[in-house]
This record gives C-alpha cells, structure tokens and sequence, in this order.
C-alpha cells in the first residue's frame, strides 16, 4: 500500500514538472528542454554547422593533404609538365606550368581571406561582441 502512494505522489509530481516545462526542437538532432523558471539558465549556443558526409569528407581530405602532404600538388604539375614534354607537347607543358601558377595565386588569396575570417571569429568571440572589434 505504502508503494502505491508513492507512486500516486510521483505520478503527481511529474504532472506538476510537466506544467512547468516545455520542450523545444531548433534543430532536428538535438532537444532543449527550457524552464519557465528564471533561476535556471540555458548556456549560450556554440554555432555549430553539421555537414553533409560527401562535404565532410572532401574537406577532412584537403585538410589532411595540406597539413601532411604539402608537396603533393607540385608532384602532380611536375609530372604533367614532364608527361607533356616527353610527348612533343611544349606548349602543352607551359600551359599546364601557367594554370599551375594562377592556381596557386588562388588558393594564395583563398588562404589569406580563410585566415582573415578565422581571426575576425576568434577576436569577435574572445571579446563577446561577436563583431570583430
């Protein structure tokens, strides 16, 4: 009998926490259960970004090409260059010489706006104004 109160009693209490709890969906992988009590307080929200697998991988793999690989752009240009050349094909090989440069100065530029980004997020949120100043 004692069992049963307690039951009844839980049962009561979870209908009382219910009244005053809401559950809310932002984002499909993830729920957020908020209060309507002012004592408690959500931490604020990292921005976080879930990728798609084909562009997660992509990414990871370009990542790990520069960071442990970073000659192996320069072996692929060399060998078409030379593929060109031993073929007859000079103007093949400058030509594949000169897309290697404008590609270069490219990802030069793509590099230095990345870094520029990166840095504007970290100061923006290292002083929590999130502006960049």
């Amino acid at each position: 009998m004692m069992s049963n109160e307690n039951n009844n009693n839980n049962s009561n209490n979870n209908n009382n926490n219910s009244d005053n709890r809401s559950i809310t969906q932002s984002n499909p992988h993830e729920i957020i259960t908020t209060t309507t009590s002012s004592s408690r307080r959500r931490p604020p929200q990292q921005n976080r970004l879930i990728l798609p697998e084909e562009t997660y991988q992509h990414t990871l793999s370009n990542i790990i090409r520069r960071n442990y690989y970073p000659s192996l752009p320069s072996l692929h240009r060399d060998i078409a260059i030379l593929t060109h050349r031993s073929n007859g094909n000079v103007a093949g090989a400058v030509a594949v010489r000169r897309a290697a440069r404008i590609l270069q100065s490219h990802e030069e530029s793509a590099d230095k706006e990345e870094n520029r980004r990166e840095s504007e997020a970290v100061n923006g949120n290292s002083n929590g104004n999130g502006n960049g100043n």
